[in-house]
Parts: structure tokens; sequence; C-alpha cells
């Protein structure tokens, strides 16, 4: 689904599952402000930093610009969004932010980069690094990045709460991923077709994926993605733990690390329906942080800028800064984020 159809149905689906406020932001993503020219700059690379001496609160953070400001990228920060950003509004008026999409494509890591280079944003939201090919367009336009990282996050695997399987080990997923195995009985579950779903985020490996296992189907969103693991037999997906964990419409399970031992990405005990609607699962922080569940599964979330020495970079600096204040720190946590610092 594509359009302001498409935000009315998210937006009442976080309602009803995640009850985050805040993510009506996503309802404001077809207004796109003035563009900044991308500068020229010598080097053509991207680099990773972290600026030093971070502050305690939103309203310590200097140099905050005044402005609406565009913003696009990863939906793994979905709840940041609609937590995080709207406390920092909230602290600081005067720097808004208005989260950006383009029209017919799958919000991502991707398609912000895009919206960025294009002048269409200030800054993107990113939880993987660019893909070489992407670094090489760029330097062929004399555009250099920066990455700061500001979050991990993790991710989970969900199926339809129907299924009697409440853990799988991470060679198990990299086979149902790759198609080498398609029918739940192949691990101990029940002989039914293993229907997989993930995001169409424009990427090869996904093509690569849909070629080799005609049981993937794509979609755009990660909640159209939950909603439909919530509706389908035998389904498997791999989502964001913030986003996953909290829901009352499917089951994440358990990561077998050994025979004996599993790693749940949720706290314990498993709250399950209708107790779950009103008392949300929650994000087992501890686990993640404790380096028990599988770092393959781990995701750094990063503010890009393109260094150019423009209002947009001041921006981009701005908001990572936020980010990395002792006050954002807490907010990501409380978001089911793992912190940085």
């Amino acid at each position: 689904m594509t359009g302001k159809k498409e935000m009315r149905v998210l937006l009442l689906s976080l309602f009803a599952t995640l009850g985050i406020v805040g993510l009506a932001v996503w309802s404001f993503r077809d207004v796109i402000a003035s563009s900044i020219a991308p500068q020229q700059s010598r080097q053509a690379t991207s680099s990773i930093d972290t600026p030093s001496s971070p502050v305690e609160r939103f309203s310590q953070v200097q140099n905050v610009p005044n402005g609406t400001f565009n913003y696009g990228g990863s939906t793994t920060w979905a709840t940041i969004r609609g937590t995080v950003d709207l406390e920092i509004q909230k602290a600081r008026p005067e720097f808004r932010l208005n989260y950006v999409q383009q029209d017919g494509v799958a919000p991502s890591t991707q398609s912000g980069i895009e919206l960025l280079t294009q002048g269409k944003t200030a800054f993107s939201l990113a939880s993987r690094l660019p893909s070489n090919e992407v670094l090489q367009t760029l330097a062929s336009q004399g555009i250099q990045l920066k990455l700061i990282p500001v979050a991990s996050s993790f991710d989970v695997v969900a199926v339809n709460p129907s299924l009697p399987v409440s853990s799988i080990t991470l060679d198990q997923i990299n086979a149902i991923r790759s198609g080498s195995i398609t029918n739940w009985r192949q691990i101990g579950g029940p002989d039914l077709p293993i229907q997989q779903f993930d995001r169409d985020v424009n990427s090869d490996m996904i093509e690569a994926r849909s070629t080799a296992n005609s049981n993937l189907q794509t979609l755009t969103t990660p909640l159209e993605l939950i909603r439909k693991v919530a509706e389908t037999p035998g389904s498997f997906a791999v989502v964001a733990a913030p986003l996953a964990v909290p829901q009352c419409t499917v089951k994440v399970l358990a990561i077998a690390t050994t025979p004996n031992q599993t790693i749940t990405p949720y706290k314990e005990p498993l709250i399950s329906s209708p107790q779950c609607f009103s008392q949300r699962n929650q994000v087992n922080l501890a686990a993640f942080a404790s380096g028990a569940y599988p770092s393959e599964l781990k995701n750094t979330l990063y503010v890009v800028i393109k260094q150019n020495g423009q209002l947009e970079q001041q921006v981009g600096e701005t908001y990572a800064n936020f980010l990395l204040s002792d006050e954002g720190q807490s907010l990501l946590e409380k978001a089911g984020y793992l912190r940085i610092r």
C-alpha cells in the first residue's frame, strides 16, 4: 500500500497494537520542504563518528537550529520516532521534525540515504551501513557521509500465535530464509508449510531470496508484515525487537543457543492474550547487553549526515546529540533499544 490511505491504516494498527501515540508523525510523510542542493566534497568516503562529551538533558544541547526539518529512513526507528522524537520536540519546540518518504518506495535505510543525497531531507536514519555500491555512487558525486551510532536493535523471529513452536536456532533461521527449510516439520514443528514475510527494501538480497524461495512474500512496512504474520498459519518473519515484542497478535520465539539453553528476547514470563493488551511484553535488554543473544541479529542504528558544512549537517548533528544525551539514551532504552553509552 502507498499514500495517505496506507498511513491511516498503519496508524490505526499501531494504536491497537503498540499503543504508541507518537507514531502519528507517519501521517505527515508526504510533506517535503524546500530541498538543499547536494554540496560537492573532495572526499567521497563515509566515516563513523561519535560526538564527545554528551550532555545530560535535551535542554543542555547547544547550537540547536530553529525550524522544521525533514528526515527519513529505516523503519527500525519507528518506535523512536513515536516516542523519543516527540519528547525532543516537547523539550525543544524550536527544533521540529517531519518524517518523509518517497511515494511508491518502501521506507528503508537505502531510500533514506537517497532522500538525503537528493537534498530532500536534512539527515536520514539507518539500521545498517550503506553498501559499497551506494558509497561508490556517492563517491562519483563527491558526497561524503558521516554516520553517528546512537543505539542498537536486535532482530527477533515472529510467528503465528497458533504455531506449537517456542524456540529456534540461528542456523534454522538462516536455513528458512535461504529456502532450504520450507516446512515447520523439518525443525520439530507440525506438518505445515513455512510462509515467509519480509520487508521490500529494494535490495539484491531480497531479490535473490525471492528467486530461491517461492514461499517468500515481501511487504512495504513492518506493521503490514506483523499483520500478515498474525493472520497466516505457518508464518515466519524477522522483525526488530521493539516493533514485534510488544505485539499481542504474534508470538516471538526464543533463540536456542545450545540443546539445553534458550535466550528469550522478551522479559519472562511471556504474557499472552488477552492479558497482553493491558500488560505488554517488554524487550529483554539484559539478554542483549550480556551478549547471550546472537550478535548476528544485532543492528546498529546510525544518524546519517551529509558533510557539507551547511544547515542540514548542523541539523543532523544536533539530532544525534539529542539521542546521545543521558536523557536521550534513557528514552531509547525505554523504547526497547540498547543504549550505546
